[in-house]
């Protein structure tokens, strides 16, 4: 069975049709992730960088290295009299269009590639870094020893990210949350994984315990929220797309509830026959922009335009109908009051 799935438009990285055949034929993941390094870097790279970035040993770059250059993608070329030793060069590939969501600052786990001496040495001193590897391999059930590599990353999150130990560990049962959420306790989080969230931590400024427990929480509330609305839609069973789950928790923020959401589904699958997020989401940011933000006032600017309407239609034959379009000059109070004060006659 065929699948298709949409990726959340978070930036974009063009490959040529011809290397994604030569990399799906090649069968080598390490080639295809160095060759997307690549693509980022411009064709300029540190060995060292990569290695850290990668989470590559030399030999397993050296040999990515030699099947992007049998494949045709790579070429060395000479160094430059100024490069650093340990800088590669290849011929750039096609212009990159690469957009960032936020500036560079703290995330890139390259910045400091440590030694196993300075490992070893954080080790030995059995203070708070020694507390988080242990945490570590508890809490994402590690049945062996963190090695190098992933001591490598904690230390990272701990001295470069800068993370308080505190924040570390409420980074650890966040991702061990995640995971079960979504595969049920099948998975769990690997030590890159964890830095990767954490990294985005860092982007969010959730850089103590203030933060990161008020982030935690609203996270939580989100999601109970939009399971509720994923019920009512029909999505109930499966996990929500990444792009599903925008739109709920991108209409959830602006203030919606449950109830609205499903009114704006229902006008959705009467006007188009089906599910169309796109159509709803109009639907719901005309609502935000016009400040209705629950069903009663909904409903009442629905009868205002359409007692507009009708007035227009009764002045059509009249030489200058002068009495404006509610809804042209409508303001949100002006609903409440008129929606009032048809409730009074109607008593």
């Amino acid at each position: 069975m065929s699948r298709r799935y949409i990726l959340p438009a978070v930036g974009d990285v063009t490959i040529p049709a011809a290397a994604a055949d030569g990399l799906i034929g090649a069968k080598n993941g390490g080639a295809a992730l160095l060759y997307i390094y690549i693509l980022k870097m411009g064709g300029l790279f540190s060995v060292r960088e990569a290695m850290a970035a990668l989470g590559m040993e030399e030999a397993a770059l050296e040999g990515a290295l030699a099947v992007l250059a049998e494949l045709g993608l790579i070429a060395a070329q000479e160094k430059s009299a100024a490069a650093p030793e340990d800088e590669k060069a290849v011929p750039a590939p096609p212009p990159v269009n690469i957009k960032s969501e936020a500036p560079p600052v703290r995330t890139e786990p390259a910045q400091t590639p440590y030694t196993a001496e300075e490992v070893l040495d954080e080790m030995e001193r059995r203070g708070e870094f020694c507390a988080l590897v242990s945490e570590t391999e508890r809490r994402l059930s590690m049945s062996r020893p963190c090695n190098m590599e992933e001591m490598k990353r904690l230390m990272w999150l701990y001295h470069d990210a800068g993370l308080p130990l505190e924040v570390l560990f409420l980074l650890l049962t966040y991702c061990e949350k995640e995971w079960e959420r979504k595969y049920g306790g099948s998975r769990r989080p690997t030590v890159r994984q964890v830095e990767a969230e954490g990294a985005r931590w860092v982007r969010m400024g959730l850089d103590n315990h203030e933060a990161a427990s008020k982030f935690i929480r609203k996270r939580k509330k989100m999601l109970s929220e939009m399971g509720q609305c994923a019920s009512l839609l029909g999505l109930g069973g499966r996990e929500l797309s990444p792009s599903e789950e925008k739109y709920l928790s991108g209409w959830l923020d602006m203030g919606f509830k449950s109830a609205e959401i499903q009114e704006a589904y229902d006008r959705t699958v009467l006007s188009t026959g089906g599910m169309n997020w796109k159509y709803m989401n109009s639907i719901i940011k005309r609502w935000n922009e016009q400040g209705l933000k629950n069903l009663r006032d909904i409903r009442a600017a629905d009868e205002l335009r359409a007692a507009g309407k009708t007035g227009a239609d009764r002045g059509r034959n009249t030489p200058q109908n002068t009495a404006a379009d509610p809804m042209k000059n409508e303001s949100l109070s002006w609903v409440r009051d008129r929606l009032k004060k048809k409730e009074a006659e109607g008593k």
